[in-house]
């Protein structure tokens, strides 16, 4: 998330508001908690922010901008605990830290603008059950026709009696979204640093799928799977065939997968050709399938139409070549917080 830093001592505790009427360097923010507007001191950050963009403010004076007026899809990060520790991992997870559950619930009572999604992220926010549930049951009682889409690895759907109290929470546009990182246990649980962690999530999507609440399965790619990426597909579509949606994902080179980008990063150009295999493999299978996180021009051509505009617009990047690009609205860019990038980024100079 964007943060900036401003004069402190403006608030005498942490503030989730609204922010209203710029007049100069300054805003009013409306604050959740106490319903009441507070003026506030933005100095030089100023132009950063807009009307009805919904902040968070520190003694201390940082400002967290946790959802934009012109965006659709607002995230809640519940937790900061995982379950698993990925090798990989763009976050490096603190462990007994608590969840997010009254934080979540004063930013939804701001009633963010032209909302049209509700992602639930962390850590792993089902380490938390009860208080999932009650955040789900929350959005579904103030937002009912909101699809919420949860980012899990899934190994606590396990418990079907978990699953079946998210299903009491009563949404029907509820979206688990979950990540496989190999198509053998063995290679799988050594990625992610749990024993046994391929036999939970595969189980907990098979209960998914016994409730009939819809799975996403993720392909996060990187040096030590982008050779199994028909495998994977081949995996997915004799043990899974009933998924809505099969995503393979560009890795983010930030937190744990910064730390060992020696050993995980590769130029995506050069998994293109097994990249575009596996795609059409699914495709051709009637098994929806996209490709997120890799620009538009590190695809081979006829694989650019499963590509989706997916970075998040606040940690969204183009480089100074894009500008020269044909099909730049059309792509995803690249991460702004990544600490490597490709080499081949080069301007599409035609349509496609």
């Amino acid at each position: 998330m964007l943060n900036v830093k401003i004069e402190r001592g403006q608030v005498e505790k942490l503030v989730v508001g609204k922010l209203k009427s710029a007049y100069g360097k300054n805003f009013l923010v409306l604050d959740s908690l106490e319903n009441e507007l507070l003026k506030l001191d933005l100095g030089g950050a100023v132009d950063k922010f807009d009307d009805d963009d919904i902040i968070s403010v520190s003694p201390e004076g940082l400002v967290t901008l946790l959802y934009k007026s012109k965006w659709q899809d607002l995230t809640l990060f519940f937790t900061n605990d995982c379950n698993s520790r990925c090798i990989m991992c763009p976050q490096i997870s603190d462990e007994d830290r608590g969840n997010y559950l009254e934080f979540s619930k004063n930013i939804l009572d701001l009633k963010p603008k032209n909302l049209s999604q509700i992602g639930i992220t962390g850590g792993e926010p089902t380490i938390y059950k009860n208080d999932l549930v009650q955040l789900l049951r929350y959005i579904h009682e103030n937002y009912a026709d909101i699809p919420i889409l949860l980012l899990t690895n899934g190994r606590n759907f396990s418990d079907i009696n978990f699953l079946k109290a998210i299903l009491s929470a009563g949404h029907k546009k509820f979206l688990s979204c979950i990540p496989i990182y190999a198509a053998t246990s063995n290679q799988h649980d050594k990625i992610v640093g749990v024993k046994n962690a391929f036999a939970q999530t595969s189980r907990g999507i098979y209960n998914l799928y016994r409730l009939s609440l819809p799975v996403e399965i993720r392909i996060v790619i990187f040096r030590k799977n982008y050779q199994w990426l028909n495998e994977f597909a081949n995996f997915i579509w004799r043990n899974f065939p009933f998924v809505v949606h099969v995503v393979f994902m560009g890795t983010e080179y930030t937190g744990n997968a910064d730390l060992n980008k020696k050993e995980f990063w590769i130029e995506p150009y050069q998994f293109r050709d097994e990249l575009d295999t596996a795609t059409w493999f699914l495709h051709q299978r009637n098994i929806s399938v996209s490709i997120y996180n890799i620009p538009l021009c590190l695809l081979n051509e006829r694989s650019r139409i499963f590509s989706r505009d997916s970075i998040s617009a606040w940690k969204k990047k183009f480089f100074d070549n894009c500008k020269e690009c044909s099909q730049q609205e059309f792509c995803s860019g690249d991460f702004a917080t990544s600490t490597v990038r490709s080499d081949f980024i080069n301007p599409i100079r035609r349509s496609f």
